[in-house]
């Protein structure tokens, strides 16, 4: 499979980082097997208040390796968003990939692959960060530190520690030709981190035991020490669960560890001093757990509080809405008994009007009639009146005739 092919494969990816609640899931494939979504919630990786390391990710990768029982996760460090307190956090961008197209494709070009930003597109696209990432620029691997790690390597195998390489003597590059150099079966079991924080410096590599490898329970909070260039005892690299999703304060920066040789006679330190350092660091757990355990109990009972308060509230807000339910309920009803009335009321005022309309035709049949009839009446009664002013003027007429004959009779 060439370099430009692998880039471009479709493998599962998880992004974990800084979240409101902390450290969690930001991103996962849906293709991403929940059981291996949660076995990636597990990085312990350290924290830095340096702005420089935060910034120098994205052109210099900080790479996690991880092979599982069928697949090796290969997991990128980039910057993430900052915290509450306005800190800078970390994100691991992930690729569950295949054992054997790991072993026959992605380790032979493993640096320009873990370069390429179009390798991390859809997790960096999936969180909003595609411009995270620039191309930097391949370094020619340094044969004597190649050959120099794989001697101590191979030193360190089946020794159930952890080979801690100092700043500067392992580069990308350097790791992917240790990688080619390796035989497969050999590099299916390596687990290890590039430029991994420990008291708030990179360290170079860190190479996790391959002949002992811990269960997920154990190894899900592994802390990658400084590199100093001895071998840490793994019980030194167990954290609580806690530690990943709320990386501690940084501690104050200290200058870098020069790099020595593991026969060195740095390691013969006189065991008093180291036992009182010893005891020292006990007596400072003792102090720092009391102190948490007492911060515990008032967060308990804070949390108790507004437990109590919410269930007052809810309890008010429970009888309002039954009130609210009540007067709606009561509302609808004499909607609707007003709706009846009001139906009553039109159909009385439609039986009215129509009873004017018959008054008004009845009235109007009656004018009609009267007028049909008022041409015949006129005419008799004006005959009438004609036939009476006759018998008046005879009546008339004959009185004039009798009062003149009484008056010539008298006269005689």
């Amino acid at each position: 499979m060439s370099a430009s092919a692998q880039r471009l494969r479709a493998w599962p990816w998880h992004v974990f980082g800084r979240g409101p609640d902390g450290y969690a899931t930001l991103a996962a494939d849906p293709a991403l097997d929940p059981k291996q979504a949660r076995r990636l919630e597990r990085y312990a990786w350290g924290q830095t208040g340096d702005p420089a390391y935060g910034a120098s990710l994205a052109a210099d990768p900080a790479l996690w390796i991880e092979p599982w029982s069928e697949q090796v996760v290969v997991s990128r460090v980039l910057r993430g968003a900052p915290d509450l307190a306005g800190r800078e956090t970390l994100a691991f961008h992930s690729l569950v990939i295949p054992r054997d197209e790991y072993l026959t494709g992605v380790r032979h070009e493993f640096a320009a692959w873990c370069r390429d930003p179009r390798t991390w597109r859809r997790s960096l696209a999936a969180v909003g960060a595609t411009s995270e990432l620039t191309k930097a620029v391949a370094q020619p691997a340094s044969v004597e530190r190649v050959a120099r790690l794989r001697r101590a390597l191979e030193e360190h195998v089946g020794t159930a520690t952890s080979l801690v390489v100092p700043p500067g003597d392992a580069s990308l590059d350097d790791l992917a030709a240790l990688l080619t150099e390796l035989p497969s079966s050999q590099v299916g079991s390596l687990s290890l981190a590039h430029r991994a924080l420990t008291d708030a410096l990179p360290c170079g590599l860190v190479v996790l035991d391959p002949a002992h490898r811990p269960e997920p329970a154990e190894h899900s909070r592994a802390v990658l020490e400084s590199g100093t260039g001895r071998s840490i005892p793994r019980a030194a690299r167990a954290v609580p669960a806690s530690a990943a999703r709320s990386p501690r304060v940084p501690p104050r920066r200290r200058p870098a560890v020069p790099a020595v040789s593991s026969r060195t006679p740095e390691l013969t330190m006189n065991r008093t001093v180291a036992t009182a350092f010893a005891v020292l660091a006990v007596l400072i757990l003792i102090l720092g757990l009391a102190n948490l355990q007492v911060q515990w109990g008032n967060a308990a009972r804070v949390v108790e509080t507004d437990t109590v308060r919410d269930a007052t509230l809810a309890d008010r807000l429970t009888g309002f809405e039954e009130r609210l339910d009540a007067l709606e309920t009561a509302a609808s009803a004499e909607s609707r008994a007003l709706e009846g009335r009001l139906t009553a009321l039109e159909q009385r005022l439609a039986a009215v009007d129509g009873a004017l309309r018959q008054v008004a035709a009845a009235i109007a049949a009656l004018e009609a009639q009267q007028s049909a009839d008022a041409p015949s009446a006129h005419p008799r009664a004006a005959g009438e009146d004609s036939d009476e002013v006759d018998d008046t003027a005879d009546v008339d007429r004959q009185v004039d005739a009798q009062n003149r004959g009484s008056g010539q009779e008298s006269s005689r």
